[in-house]
């Protein structure tokens, strides 16, 4: 993909199979590896609208905003109306940091005249009240970051679950870039 200046892979998995239990699919390797963002389409996706809802899960982590420009681009192509589903958090700290996330995501897509609604849901270490919301909206993508802090990206079983989900939805995968003040300055100083 490198090699002929592609901007995003397109893959298709079957699921899990035999071994791939123990060591996660070819398709969670590809994106552990991958530079670039990755489309996993399970076997069976219906195929309606082509991206006409892109579901954005906003997290508190630090890295969540780093998908908005792909999201752009893929909703701007697709014209397609793009869903912000936010924690709702009690903790006030918390709450204010995920309002600062999503006024800054509102102005980025007002700004680029796109369509889009927020939604506020519970955080749940369970993944189905998300597909159970994606399911109900009809969302034909879903954008999500690999915030997998393991040296063992193979073996997160939350990404893997994402991928693999009983909803069928099709799902972006990004690896999250280094903002570290090491590569801003080599950025800056002209040697990365």
């Amino acid at each position: 993909a490198l090699e002929y200046n592609a901007e995003m892979i397109v893959m298709g998995t079957h699921g899990l199979k035999g071994f791939q239990f123990l060591t996660g699919s070819r398709a969670l390797r590809v994106v552990s590896k991958s530079e670039l963002p990755v489309i996993i389409v399970q076997k069976g996706a219906r195929y309606k609208d082509m991206y006409k809802k892109i579901l954005v899960p906003m997290t508190i982590d630090q890295d969540s905003k780093q998908k908005l420009s792909y999201v752009k681009h893929l909703a701007q192509y697709f014209n397609s109306k793009i869903y912000l589903l936010a924690q709702d958090e009690d903790d006030e700290f918390l709450k204010n940091r995920i309002m600062r996330d999503i006024n800054f995501s509102r102005q980025y897509f007002n700004d680029a005249g796109l369509e889009f609604e927020v939604e506020f849901m519970k955080e749940s270490d369970n993944l189905d009240p998300y597909f159970d919301y994606a399911e109900k909206v009809g969302i034909d993508l879903l954008v999500v970051m690999n915030e997998s802090n393991s040296a063992f990206t193979l073996f997160d079983d939350k990404i893997q679950r994402i991928i693999t989900n009983d909803k069928k939805i099709p799902v972006l995968l990004i690896n999250p870039k280094s903002t570290s003040f090491v590569t801003v300055f080599a950025n800056y100083s002209g040697q990365g």
